[in-house]
């Protein structure tokens, strides 16, 4: 029988990332993503929004405030910055009109 040789491969390096929408994009080289996630009251059984602030880099300034981005976990770049952006998903006022509830 012919013995097969099994070559190791790095593992794949899974990152937490998240999806948000920029609410500030005036720092340099620095952008304000709001997460939004579901929770379920643990009597009433009602959803609920809750929201995360993040400060990610954006080193080429390609998101403003408005777009839909997709952030990635770094090593921590300063006080408060431990995000990097991966993508802007979708551009423009589009994208915080459908994330802010309707002002009613």
């Amino acid at each position: 029988m012919a013995e097969e040789k099994k070559t190791a491969t790095a593992p794949v390096e899974l990152k937490r990332t998240v999806v948000g929408v920029v609410i500030s994009s005036a720092m340099t080289k620095t952008i304000t993503v709001r997460a939004e996630r579901m929770i379920k009251h643990p009597q009433f059984g009602k959803y609920l929004r809750r929201y995360t602030k993040f400060k990610a880099h954006d080193e080429s300034g390609q998101a403003k405030t408005g777009d839909r981005v997709e952030i990635v976990a770094t090593r921590p770049i300063s006080k408060t910055k431990h995000w990097s952006l991966l993508r802007v998903i979708e551009k423009g006022e589009a994208a915080l009109a459908a994330a802010a509830p309707a002002a009613k």
